[in-house]
């Protein structure tokens, strides 16, 4: 037992000895150190921002301010003693705020309990005196200076993430030009960010691209996935002159977007609204299967039926597999039947469609509104009934949301303001919101029309129901005099057109017509109006002035109609016709035929939201057919074999290309099927040369004028034109120069090429020896110069073997001999 004890005793000194050498080698910071925070907020105010810091050993008290700004944001500086720092823990918690006076989670500029934590052990061993870090707002982690280069920071935010938490995975960064070792090719993104908006926690991603101080020309920026999906359909290029080599910059950006954006509390609001829109579109994993061929979906925020276009459906089984799908139809729709359409709008136009269910005759029924400028005189009328036999009413309008109503002209002769010649269908403006859709679909339960309260005059009442009783009002047209008629129906006296105290009309309204006042204790029920014709009471069998009319109280104790003198329409004074909403979160999806959807296996229904679109008109002026003309780019993913055709002509002559694109930029081409066999690249270009490129700004519209020179092929011929040269001297040149005794001199010009050269335009001039002025110049316009032959150009005392053909004096002896013939 004593041997025991005695090795375990040699065993813990070891340990003790080993420990002691460990401690006596390690490194220690010798030196006071400094950490450099650089902070961005969104909204750029740093008037209180600073940090807390927990370092281990003492809290700060939030007293690290920001004391100075730069391109990045606010900029807070803390040192440490070699002491100081050798005692802290190897890692720091910091707390960035935007007030250090309010410990507040509301001013967290981190997401969470606003902590973010820093390893500083670089800084206790001594292996630097310094870090440099950078925190965007939203961030849960530091992003550290790179030691040699300038940084662009980019937020990247996809609003559809409220829909689908994966949107982010396949897309990153893609630059270029950022000089020797600076970040090239694929670049991830660096930190997930989680930024609230306004109203949400919207999930980002924050991105870093590295900038060399070799770096000479502008950064590029795209984000795209590994198959060259690009967020946007040309390059971004950054203008880096400031952060070569050191500093840090900051942009936001959206997905779809070719735009870089400074303004954050703009982003975040944009974000936010977008967010919001996604929200209710969530990737579905619910739904009923109602049938072996329908599933029933809910979203979770309500739409109008023109969101739910089969196109943004997907369904997938449990696999992945998707399931083909026939059609989508919203809950809502179901009471409404099938139409053809005879309206076709413009690309910048939504459709507005409006159910009107009515007795009335629909040819009569008219739509007047902010969609066609209030002009009741230029009404829309229906031109259809659906399958359900409601009237149809499509409208083009450029307009998000507005108003109308609906209108009855009984005369047929137009439709006016006046409500007692033109009825009103709805008493009130009624609204309308595309909420973003490009097709809105709005219902009216018009079966019984209402009018304003002026339609009808009104009148001093002689009747007080009893207790329990409500009072049913009628105003009647008519010529007939009052005690000879009489209102028979489901009232306290119940349809006895003989009873001791009929119910006579006792006196008018203002506008002249006859009016009743009839207690009943029933919400609903049915009358109608005798005339005793041969004034011996009323019986059945007595001429009846109205058809049988409905009524149905609601929830009031009292209801005023109105009846035309033809006795076969009624109004509801004051009544509530109103567009009933169509929103709604369910819809049933049809699989197509030959699928069937099996009880017991999980389906996932993946729905997409319209992205906001932009419109962008084309005016082409060109001289060819235009319907052979076509546009291929970026904005139908340069598909050729689907160009976008020139769809009319505008008034000036030019011919029109529209289309509706998520990007706010692209390019593409126009070109000429001068065949006729459809296009195909290697066409002619009616925009020759490089892409047109196009950006929309924030008016989401943009029209562009393109007056091109088209490449086309005009056939082959044979020239029989020389024309002048461009450069006097490109082709003729002095092939001799001869000079003898005293004025023996003559200059030989040459043409070498195989054509006649007309001399308009060459001229000879003359200088004094070693002077630079012209002292005679000889223009030779008129000569032709044969191919191969030669002019010389003498002295009247030149000796030589040639004949002259012309001699021209210019006086004394410089007079000159000008002729052709072989070389002399």
């Amino acid at each position: 037992m004593k041997k025991f004890l005695n090795l375990v005793l040699v065993f813990v000194m070891s340990l003790a000895l080993v420990g002691m050498g460990i401690n006596a080698v390690q490194a220690a910071a010798t030196e006071d150190v400094t950490i450099t925070l650089h902070i961005h907020q969104y909204d750029g105010d740093y008037t209180n921002s600073g940090t807390g810091i927990w370092d281990g050993v003492t809290w700060n008290n939030w007293g690290d301010l920001v004391t100075s700004e730069d391109d990045f944001g606010g900029v807070i500086v803390k040192t440490y003693t070699a002491d100081e720092i050798n005692a802290v823990g190897d890692s720091m918690e910091f707390k960035p705020t935007k007030d250090v006076n309010a410990d507040d989670s509301v001013n967290y500029l981190a997401p969470g309990n606003g902590q973010v934590f820093l390893d500083v052990t670089p800084l206790k061993n001594g292996d630097v005196t310094s870090l440099e870090i950078f925190f965007v707002e939203g961030a849960s982690d530091f992003v550290p200076a790179a030691e040699g280069f300038g940084q662009i920071f980019f937020v990247y935010a996809d609003p559809t993430v409220a829909a689908n938490a994966t949107v982010y995975d396949v897309w990153n960064m893609w630059t270029w030009n950022n000089g020797t070792l600076g970040s090239a090719d694929g670049v991830d993104f660096s930190l997930d960010l989680l930024e609230n908006t306004g109203n949400y926690d919207v999930a980002m991603k924050l991105g870093v691209f590295n900038v060399a101080v070799d770096a000479d020309q502008d950064s590029g920026f795209i984000v795209r996935t590994e198959d060259w999906a690009k967020q946007c359909g040309s390059d971004i290029m950054i203008d880096n002159t400031s952060v070569r080599g050191s500093g840090a910059m900051v942009y936001y950006y959206q997905a779809e977007s070719c735009l870089l954006e400074t303004d954050g509390p703009a982003f975040l609001a944009d974000i936010d609204a977008k967010f919001e829109m996604n929200a209710g579109n969530r990737f579905l994993e619910t739904n009923m299967i109602t049938s072996p061929t329908t599933i029933e979906v809910e979203l979770l925020m309500p739409q109008n039926p023109g969101a739910y276009d089969i196109s943004r459906f997907t369904l997938k089984d449990s696999d992945g597999i998707e399931i083909p799908l026939a059609s989508a139809e919203a809950s809502t729709m179901a009471m409404f039947g099938e139409f053809e359409s005879d309206t076709v709008c413009a690309r910048n136009e939504n459709k507005f469609i409006l159910y009107v269910s009515s007795t009335l005759d629909h040819s009569l029924l008219g739509v007047v509104g902010s969609l066609q400028g209030w002009n009741p005189s230029e009404a829309v009328m229906s031109t259809k009934d659906d399958a359900n036999g409601m009237a149809v009413f499509e409208v083009c309008t450029d307009q998000l949301a507005g108003e109308y109503k609906v209108l009855f002209d009984p005369d047929g002769d137009g439709f006016t303001w006046d409500g007692n010649v033109d009825p009103n269908v709805t008493a009130d403006n009624q609204s309308f919101n595309f909420d973003g859709e490009r097709v809105g679909y709005f219902y009216v339960d018009a079966n019984v029309p209402t009018v304003s309260n002026d339609f009808v005059g009104s009148f001093e009442s002689d009747f007080t129901p009893l207790e329990g009783e409500r009072t049913l009002i009628i105003h009647f047209e008519t010529e007939e005099a009052r005690d000879m008629i009489s209102v028979v129906g489901a009232f306290v006296q119940g349809w006895a057109p003989d009873a001791a105290t009929p119910y006579i009309s006792t006196k008018d309204d203002t506008s002249g017509y006859a009016v009743f006042e009839v207690p009943t204790m029933e919400a609903t029920g049915e009358f109608k109006i005798l005339f005793d014709e041969d004034d011996n009471g009323f019986n059945w069998g007595d001429t009846e002035l109205t058809q049988q009319f409905a009524y149905d109280f609601g929830e009031e104790n009292t209801l005023e109609i109105f009846i035309n003198a033809a006795g076969d329409t009624i109004y509801i004074v004051g009544g509530t016709a109103v567009s009933t909403s169509l929103k709604t979160t369910k819809v049933t999806l049809t699989v197509a035929d030959g699928y069937m959807l099996n009880p017991g296996t999980d389906f996932f229904v993946d729905y997409k939201q319209l992205s906001i679109e932009n419109y962008v008109k084309v005016f082409v002026d060109v001289d060819v057919d235009r319907s052979l003309i076509g546009l291929v780019g970026s904005v139908q993913n340069w598909d050729i074999n689907n160009p976008i055709m020139a769809n009319q002509n505008s008034t000036s002559g030019y011919a029109v290309f529209e289309f509706a694109i998520t990007e706010s930029a692209g390019e593409f081409k126009i070109l000429f099927d001068s065949d006729g066999n459809g296009l195909n690249w290697g066409d002619f270009e009616v925009t020759p040369g490089d892409n047109v490129t196009f950006e929309v700004g924030e008016s989401k519209k943009l029209v562009l004028f393109i007056e091109p020179t088209p490449t086309i092929d005009g056939g082959e011929f044979v020239s029989d034109f020389v024309a002048t040269p461009d450069v006097v001297g490109a082709d003729v040149f002095f092939s001799e120069y001869l000079e003898g005794t005293s004025n023996n001199k003559a200059i030989e010009i040459y043409n070498p090429t195989v054509a006649d050269i007309v001399l308009d335009g060459y001229v000879i001039n003359y200088y004094n020896n070693g002077s630079e002025t012209v002292t005679k110049s000889y223009d030779l316009a008129g000569i032709t110069l044969a191919s191969g032959d030669v002019y010389v150009i003498c002295t009247d005392t030149y000796s030589g073997d040639a004949v002259c053909d012309e001699i021209q004096s210019y006086g004394d002896e410089d007079s000159v001999i000008f002729f052709n013939g072989d070389d002399a």
